[in-house]
């Protein structure tokens, strides 16, 4: 069951004029949002093929360890401060 939840997070919304997110770069499955038959396609092939959502999965747990909340903080911090001296 878990692997089955895990496929429906590694569905993305790729918004048409932008391209993909930068956010999830090539760690999710990226569906027109726009487009009923584009969202199903989507979850059907990651649900029904189990070697790209196994790929998803590891490129997105890899991708993860590259965000913390404690890097996130400093991030901010540095915009905070750059702010208040501008």
């Amino acid at each position: 069951m878990r692997n089955n939840w895990a496929a429906l997070w590694v569905i993305k919304r790729a918004d048409v004029q932008a391209g993909p997110d930068s956010s999830c770069g090539d760690t999710a499955y990226y569906a027109d949002p726009h487009k009923v038959e584009s969202i199903a396609e989507g979850l059907y092939k990651v649900l029904t093929d189990a070697s790209l959502r196994q790929s998803l999965m590891e490129k997105g747990l890899e991708r993860a360890r590259l965000f913390s909340w404690e890097k996130s903080a400093k991030e901010h911090i540095k915009v905070f401060e750059e702010v208040l001296n501008s």
